[in-house]
């Protein structure tokens, strides 16, 4: 088929693979409701997703009620011209077959019809009223399956009268010593994974769906690897006598779909004990062998299947997400500048020009680093009396042992408290000179601050929160103590 070519949406010609008993063999009533129903399903998008339409069983037509083209490709899957958005719905006939009714197996064997000279598996089940390419396709196996996977399917199917009796065999075969678990080993890299999952017998919906089908295909019945949802048993029942099924990923499930000759494609999931409410992994890429999607051998030159064109809804739906994108990156980087100026004024809050503007006026400068001095050396240990002048403090604090006597730090805020004196009762207006090295001694006794509590408590609680500065006063005058 060509992948970009569109689907009419009343067209009967969305027939994927659909090969049913034609009228000389069975009459339709004889046939429906016996092998298949033919049941319409309205599907209804909660979330946003992709462009891949879900459908079930085989599809006989497709009514898109909201604004989008039905497309297929290659491979049978069905598509939307765009991405499905909440609130899309879509209407699908299909046809489902009815593999749990009990005379579907026994109207199956009769419509295969086995030769009285009981022909191999592969003639019997591979014949001219299908695509022979793609069936043939569907028979292939890698030549890294083991010798043993080969063996084991013969003496699962020995004796069956026909491919539909071989592959319940296989069922079966996994349904007795095989356990079901999300939590299984790694292949060994240098090991066929179906041999080593024949062997351990323990795995996931993915592992018996590829197992399944390679065993299949060993017996010459083709096969093909699926995923999907599995719809629990039951529904919710509608007023119209309908019944609704909400599907999620918790439903993501894997089986094996068989071909039979006059048939078509049958569903086979040998997978023991599933639990329809488990999710179902989708195994990571690693360096060991994990289940393939399809067990097949893929052609050396496939064929691309192309995207769905875009249209305009698509064009302004992107343009409207680059526009958002870039007012949020514009918006995070005003932001991010904003706290970066903000944040580097708290980091420089000791400078002259930051100071100047907290303390109110250059007659107040010198008194403010004494006050930023003197509450920094309190935070650290170095705590004033109430009787204390500012030359008593600092001969108490020189004193300690803990206090350090190198680099003339001692010397340097006995200046300071002379500056601090000088500014407080003589008014005298400092130099740009005093402002300068009384900045240089507050920058060393943060540094020493720092060094006592620690560069987290500094950076990420006091300089954020402004604990290290004292407030703003009026600027001194003779009167002031």
């Amino acid at each position: 088929m060509d992948p970009t070519r569109q689907v009419p949406p009343d067209s009967q010609r969305i027939a994927f693979d659909l090969h049913l008993p034609n009228e000389t063999q069975w009459q339709p009533d004889a046939v429906e409701g016996v092998l298949y129903d033919t049941l319409p399903y309205q599907i209804r998008m909660l979330t946003n997703s992709g462009s891949s339409l879900f459908t079930p069983g085989r599809v006989l037509r497709v009514l898109p009620e909201t604004d989008f083209d039905v497309l297929y490709d290659d491979t049978g899957e069905l598509y939307a011209q765009r991405s499905l958005r909440v609130r899309d719905f879509y209407t699908v006939d299909s046809r489902v077959m009815r593999v749990d009714d009990p005379a579907f197996q026994v109207l199956t064997e009769q419509v295969l019809n086995p030769p009285v000279d009981r022909q191999p598996l592969s003639s019997a089940s591979v014949t001219a009223d299908t695509d022979p390419e793609y069936l043939t396709a569907c028979l292939q196996l890698p030549d890294t399956v083991h010798a043993s996977v080969r063996n084991t399917a013969f003496e699962i199917v020995n004796g069956a009268r026909n491919p539909y009796e071989a592959v319940l065999r296989i069922e079966s075969f996994f349904q007795t010593g095989f356990a079901y678990s999300l939590v299984v080993p790694d292949v060994p890299s240098d090991t066929d994974f179906v041999a080593w999952f024949l062997e351990s017998r323990v795995g996931y919906c993915t592992y018996y769906a590829t197992a399944t089908a390679v065993l299949a295909r060993a017996v010459g019945i083709p096969a093909r690897y699926v995923e999907g949802f599995a719809m629990p048993a039951g529904g919710q029942p509608q007023e119209d006598g309908t019944f609704e099924y909400l599907v999620t990923g918790r439903q993501a499930h894997a089986w094996c779909e068989i071909y039979l000759n006059g048939v078509g494609w049958v569903a086979v999931d040998a997978t023991p004990g599933y639990d329809y409410a488990l999710p179902t992994p989708t195994p990571t890429p690693t360096a060991t062998v994990t289940p393939r999607p399809r067990p097949t051998t893929q052609p050396s030159d496939p064929t691309p299947t192309l995207p769905p064109p875009v249209t305009a809804d698509d064009d302004t739906s992107l343009a409207r997400r680059v526009f958002f994108l870039l007012v949020f990156v514009g918006v995070g980087a005003a932001l991010f500048s904003f706290a970066g100026i903000w944040y580097k004024k708290r980091v420089q809050w000791y400078k002259v020009s930051s100071v100047r503007l907290r303390a109110g006026g250059d007659a107040a400068v010198l008194p403010y680093y004494w006050r930023a001095v003197t509450g920094l050396l309190a935070k650290i240990g170095y705590q004033s009396e109430t009787s204390d002048t500012s030359f008593g403090y600092l001969d108490r604090v020189a004193a300690s042992d803990r206090f350090p006597q190198e680099g003339g730090l001692d010397h340097q805020l006995r200046w300071l408290a002379d500056r601090h004196v000088a500014a407080v009762y003589g008014e005298e207006i400092p130099l740009s000179d005093d402002l300068s090295r009384a900045q240089g001694i507050l920058a060393t006794v943060l540094r020493l601050y720092v060094k006592k509590r620690g560069r987290f408590r500094y950076y990420l609680v006091d300089l954020p929160f402004g604990r290290l500065w004292p407030r703003r006063t009026s600027p001194p005058s003779r009167h002031s103590t």
